[in-house]
């Protein structure tokens, strides 16, 4: 079975971080799944409203699973290339077939946006119009812009609250068995004394 691609559109940035001494950046895209790289776009020199309309289309692995992260940075010829901002983008809420455009805020950075069409070519949900899938997503973007620090402190929350959540689960079933138990050991005490009595 093959793996299921993405169409990815990259149209444009707007309002990135200047990441440069002279007030510009040299930005390019990345696009990222886990630890894989899918794709980068062409650099862009000295702007901050980036304009690249590049096509590209790339093979995902476990799409329902695994976010694809938009990873902006600016490039740097002397040192390492610097982050200015990316977002991660849940491509299993996409229609079959049918692109989908949206601008994306930028975490990890005061400001930026990018705006990216993406198509699912043969994965994602039947019966939705491209403007529902882009709705819903906009929506969780709005509700996702967060620090990098912010993914580890959320990722661990998740985990501190379903840990929460089984050991409650666990302590009811305890309770559960002991109350259930001293019921029994309480009727048949009970049923004893009426016999002998």
């Amino acid at each position: 079975m093959s793996s299921p691609s993405l169409r990815i559109r990259l149209i444009s940035a707007r309002n990135l971080f200047p990441a440069d001494i002279n007030g510009y950046s040299d930005p390019y895209v990345r696009i990222v799944q886990g630890e894989e790289k899918l794709w980068k776009s062409s650099v862009i020199q000295k702007n901050l409203n980036p304009v690249w309309e590049e096509t590209a289309t790339v093979k995902l692995q476990k799409p329902d699973e695994k976010l694809v992260v938009i990873e902006m940075f600016d490039e740097d010829k002397l040192a390492k290339d610097d982050m200015i901002g990316y977002t991660p983008i849940d491509v299993s809420l996409l229609p079959r077939g049918l692109e989908v455009v949206c601008t994306y805020q930028l975490s990890f950075v005061p400001h930026g946006e990018v705006t990216i069409g993406l198509t699912a070519i043969d994965f994602g949900f039947e019966g939705v119009s491209a403007e529902q899938a882009q709705a819903h997503i906009q929506s969780i973007n709005a509700m996702s812009v967060i620090s990098r620090q912010g993914i580890h402190k959320v990722r661990k929350e998740i985990i501190c609250n379903i840990h929460h959540h089984l050991i409650i689960e666990y302590i009811c079933q305890i309770s559960y068995l002991f109350f259930l138990s001293l019921f029994f050991i309480l009727y048949d005490d009970r049923r004893r004394r009426q016999r002998s009595s």
